[in-house]
C-alpha cells in the first residue's frame, strides 16, 4: 500500500467518523428536545407582577402544577422551527437552508417543550430590529406559550420576497423567565400603581417602541450560545417522528439547552436567503 493510498484511507475514516458524530449529536438533540416535551412537570409560568402591564392568558387545569418545582432540576428547554413554503397555496416545510427566490411567500412556525416566553424579531433593512411576537392580534399581545403547541408567524399571513437579493435574519429566544431588556421594550412597566386595580392583568403590548437594538440582540447572542447544542436538517433531513412512532421528513431545527436551571433560555439566529 502506497502512501497515497493510506492517505486516502485516513481521509476516508476521518470523514465517516465525523459524519458518524454529527448524526450522534443530531439525534442527542431531538432527543433532548423531546425529553423535556415528555417530562411530567412543566416549569409553572409565574405570575404577572402587579407592575407589569402584561396580558394574561389562561393556562389548561392540567399545567396548574406545583410552584414549588425545583428550579435547578428541570427537564433540558428546547426550541423547535420549521420554515413554510407557500407552494400552490399549501405550506409545505422547507429545507433551513433554502434559496428562496422573489415572489416566493413563507411562514415561520415555532414549538417550544416547556411554558415559557416567546420572543421573535426580524431584522429590517435600517439594521434595527422589529418586533413579530408577540403580536397584538395573536392572545392580546401576551407572549406565554404552551409546551406542544405551533406558533405560525406571522399569522393569517406571509412574508413575501421582494426586492434586489440578500439576507433576511430572524432572531428568536425562548425562556423559561421573562427576558427583562425585551419585556421593558414591550409593556409598559411604568407608573403601574397609578392604574386602576386590575388593570396590569387586562392590559395589551405597548403601541410603541417596537424596535429593538442590535446591542440588545447581540448581548441575548452572546450570553446564551455557549450554552446551546443544535440540531439542523442539513441536506438530507433525518427521518424521525418521536411522538407518533411513524416516519416523516424532520425538516426542522432544534435548539436545546441542556440546562436544568428555571432561568435556562434559547436563541436561534435564522437566515432566509434570497437569491
Amino acid at each position: 500500500m502506497n502512501t497515497m493510498t493510506v492517505k486516502l484511507v485516513i481521509t476516508c475514516l476521518l470523514a465517516s467518523c465525523l459524519m458518524a458524530q454529527q448524526q450522534q449529536e443530531r439525534a442527542t438533540t431531538r432527543q433532548m428536545y423531546f425529553a423535556g416535551l415528555d417530562a411530567p412537570a412543566k416549569t409553572p409560568l409565574k405570575p404577572t407582577p402587579a407592575a407589569v402591564n402584561r396580558p394574561v392568558v389562561a393556562q389548561p387545569a392540567a399545567q396548574n402544577v406545583s410552584q414549588n418545582v425545583s428550579q435547578n432540576n428541570k427537564a433540558p428547554l428546547g426550541l423547535k422551527y420549521t420554515l413554510l413554503k407557500n407552494v400552490g397555496g399549501q405550506d409545505v416545510e422547507v429545507a433551513s437552508n433554502t434559496k428562496f427566490h422573489s415572489g416566493e411567500k413563507i411562514r415561520l412556525k415555532v414549538e417550544a417543550n416547556d411554558n415559557g416566553y416567546l420572543y421573535v424579531v426580524n431584522q429590517g433593512t435600517s439594521g434595527t430590529w422589529q418586533v413579530v411576537f408577540p403580536a397584538k392580534n395573536i392572545a392580546d399581545g401576551s407572549n406565554r406559550v404552551e409546551p406542544g403547541r405551533s406558533y405560525d408567524l406571522p399569522q393569517k399571513s406571509s412574508w413575501k420576497f421582494t426586492g434586489p437579493a440578500g439576507t433576511e435574519k430572524l432572531f428568536i429566544v425562548f425562556s423559561r423567565e421573562p427576558v427583562k431588556g425585551l419585556d421593558e421594550l414591550l409593556y409598559n412597566l411604568h407608573d403601574q400603581n397609578k392604574k386602576p386595580a386590575g388593570y396590569a392583568q387586562s392590559g395589551v403590548m405597548m403601541a410603541k417602541n417596537m424596535e429593538i437594538s442590535n446591542g440588545l440582540i447581540d448581548q441575548l447572542r452572546k450570553s446564551t450560545s455557549r450554552d446551546l447544542v443544535l440540531a439542523t436538517d442539513d441536506d438530507e433531513p433525518a427521518t424521525t417522528a418521536p411522538q407518533t412512532g411513524g416516519v416523516r421528513i424532520d425538516r426542522a431545527v432544534y435548539v436545546v439547552n441542556p440546562s436544568g436551571s428555571g432561568a435556562a433560555r434559547v436563541v436561534a439566529d435564522v437566515s432566509l436567503i434570497h437569491q
